[in-house]
């Protein structure tokens, strides 16, 4: 994740806090580590970084994200949690709803569907197929950075069946993390999602994609430097291609002279090459953050706080 041991905001591809929010950060960490007496262990080798809060800097853009209605009857969320998509500096404000505006209507969305599942097996009809709801998925493919804390925000989101993390974009097949970390491979980290559709849309996951990251910065994601770091879509059917040129658009306009980077590709159906191969990550990166104990739990609204 590029976090370095004994400092704060190492990784993860966030920015430094302002220096009040780094220091209130400092005194905290420091009180705890004292509390625990210094003591050292081999899998936490970055105590509190990449710790987001209140207290961090809103946007690093001249503009902030703008909050689009939600669809009718969608229960409000609170908004504490707003502060670790600020630190991804993204700009979400045009290109559709929020990160928690996408948790709010996919909740909904669900509900719904669940409802109509268990009327209609009620009625005898059979499974989500027999009610007449679809039962369908979708694939997406997102970098933005260090992929463990990417990884949890679409966990977090209802409709989102299932995420792996790994490489694409690469010049040889089945990397390592050691291989792709030297920058020779080619290939950038990465996020396979598997979604259902009706429940949350691409419009909305690369919404949330474009709050999270910044996609100014070629090979770089806040402190993360290097070829694995490098922001892009993978689509996997014409309509995400449309979306995603479309979504990048909006984002240039209101980025002004700051040219995105991010790049935009395509999967071929039935016949990826190397390139467009996603290829997983090994099994200790996969769901890293859930398994170091911070909750998956769909519309948590909890800090997600990166180390490693």
């Amino acid at each position: 994740c590029g976090a370095t041991p004994g400092l704060f905001w190492g990784g993860c591809g966030l920015r430094a806090p302002s220096k009040t929010a780094f220091s209130v950060t400092r005194r905290a960490a420091s009180a705890s580590l004292r509390t625990a007496s210094l003591r050292r262990h081999a899998g936490v080798v970055a105590v509190a970084a990449c710790l987001v809060g209140s207290t961090a800097p809103t946007s690093v853009f001249p503009f902030a994200a703008a909050a689009a209605p939600l669809r009718p009857g969608a229960q409000a969320v609170d908004v504490h949690a707003r502060g670790f998509f600020s630190m991804g500096s993204g700009p979400s404000k045009g290109t559709g709803p929020t990160y928690l505006e996408v948790m709010a209507n996919a909740a909904e969305r669900e509900r719904a569907k669940k409802a109509a599942v268990a009327e209609g097996a009620a009625d005898g009809a059979g499974g989500a197929g027999g009610s007449g709801v679809s039962d369908k998925t979708e694939t997406a493919i997102f970098a933005a950075g260090c992929f463990w804390g990417v990884e949890l925000a679409f966990q977090r989101i209802p409709g989102v069946h299932s995420t792996a993390v790994g490489y694409i974009g690469g010049k040889v097949a089945k990397p390592t993390y050691k291989a792709v970390c030297t920058g020779s491979t080619g290939h950038t980290e990465a996020l396979r999602i598997i979604f259902d559709p009706d429940i949350v849309t691409f419009r909305e996951l690369i919404s949330v994609f474009w709050e999270r990251h910044d996609p100014t910065t070629l090979n770089r994601q806040g402190n993360d430097a290097g070829t694995q770091y490098r922001s892009g879509v993978w689509c996997t059917n014409a309509e995400q291609r449309a979306v995603a040129e479309e979504t990048r658009a909006v984002v240039q306009e209101r980025l002004g002279d700051k040219k995105v980077v991010t790049e935009i590709n395509d999967v071929p159906e039935g016949a990826p090459t190397t390139a467009t191969t996603f290829y997983e990550a090994e099994d200790y990166h996969q769901q890293y953050l859930e398994k170091g104990g911070q909750t998956a739990r769909k519309g948590d609204t909890s800090t997600i706080r990166c180390y490693g």
